[in-house]
């Protein structure tokens, strides 16, 4: 039997392999890491208020960090420290890769959240950061486009950390964290420039402009409810002709029974109304442990002018720490018919969720059945 000592021929055929297959890929390393380290926290993270998820995370903003300062001083060569240039392209599957989870962190709650709408508008900006990417290749200009996707990443991370240490969620403490994420920034720059003050005023204009105007935009979108009031997120909700608390402490709901082919339908959203129903809107809210807030649900109506003409605003308080979210209804009877729907807010008018609902009116009331919600 022959053993292939390390660093034999065996070896240096898998290296060679390895060289090839990244030389010809090499343009797909960084989104792939990128999506990686994004779909790996989406499956991992359990819940964003828990202590072991937060040093996790604290960890991957602190290694990009160190990652973006080490490809910084190769690119712009002040440092020629053979460790480092070695262990280049594994500093770019790190970044791209704990850039991926810090964002992850402050979408899971949207994708599994009824209100997984509006948080659209902030995974398109990345999305746009990262073709904007693609197609810079080359030295300063795509160190800083790097620059300006750590930042938003960092930025999006801030957004939840900060309110679940705070346990505070409003307009200034969303400011705090964007302000946090443009401090890191620029201790980044610092670190790539280390001495060469001179050489980084040079370029401040490029440097800290466009880190600048990003947290102007987001600024700008959280005030006009383009983004979701991170951390609170809509768990469930649904319409229903009755909701009421069991003894064992769930939440028993009733609706229209289903016909045959309404594979799916769990609420009344198209409810068949016949005078003295009461229509219920039910949800559950996530927030994290201690949080407090208030919320309102705006019960709105699509008049004849086609605007939306709030009727009702009728509020309950919440307490974080439940993994289902805090759960709570309101109701209305005498509504109209057409098109109506609720939007869940909070006490300073940011949406976390909304549902739509017709109402029909018909003569005769429907077949109920119930089904209960833990």
């Amino acid at each position: 039997m022959t053993v292939t000592p390390a660093g034999g021929p065996a070896s240096n055929r898998f290296t060679e392999t390895l060289k090839r297959l990244h030389r010809r890929y090499v343009g797909l390393v960084p989104p792939m890491s990128f999506v990686i380290g994004f779909t790996y926290d989406t499956f991992t993270l359990k819940r964003i208020d828990l202590l072991f998820d937060n040093l996790l995370l604290l960890s991957y903003l602190f290694l990009s960090s160190i990652a973006l300062i080490v490809l910084g001083r190769i690119d712009l060569r002040h440092t020629e420290r053979k460790f480092f240039i070695e262990r280049q392209n594994w500093c770019v599957v790190l970044l791209h890769f704990c850039m991926g989870s810090l964002f992850s962190a402050y979408t899971i709650l949207y994708f599994k959240s009824a209100a997984v709408g509006q948080s659209y508008i902030f995974v398109a900006l990345l999305v746009l950061i990262l073709l904007v990417n693609e197609f810079v290749r080359h030295g300063l200009s795509q160190l800083k486009m790097l620059l300006i996707m750590h930042t938003f990443c960092s930025f999006a991370f801030f957004t939840f950390f900060l309110p679940v240490m705070t346990s505070r969620m409003d307009l200034e403490t969303f400011v705090n964290g964007g302000l946090l994420s443009m401090a890191l920034t620029a201790f980044i720059w610092l670190g790539i420039y280390g001495l060469n003050i001179k050489g980084l005023w040079r370029e401040k204009y490029g440097v800290f402009l466009p880190p600048g105007l990003l947290f102007v935009l987001m600024c700008l979108v959280y005030t006009m409810n383009w983004i979701p009031p991170v951390p609170l997120s809509v768990q469930e909700i649904g319409i229903f002709r009755g909701v009421r608390k069991t003894e064992e402490g769930r939440y028993e709901v009733r609706y229209r029974k289903p016909t045959d082919w309404e594979v799916g339908r769990r609420d009344d959203r198209i409810f068949e109304y016949t005078p003295g129903d009461t229509v219920f809107c039910y949800t559950s809210v996530f927030a994290p442990t201690e949080m407090k807030q208030r919320i309102i649900h705006h019960w709105q109506w699509f008049n004849k002018e086609g605007e939306w003409t709030t009727t009702d605003q009728i509020g309950y308080d919440i307490v974080g720490g439940r993994d289902g979210g805090w759960r709570g209804f309101t109701r209305k009877k005498n509504v109209g018919p057409g098109r109506w729907r609720i939007d869940v807010m909070t006490e300073d008018g940011k949406v976390i969720g909304r549902v739509p609902m017709n109402i029909i009116l018909v003569k005769r009331r429907p077949t109920e059945m119930a089904r209960e919600l833990k």
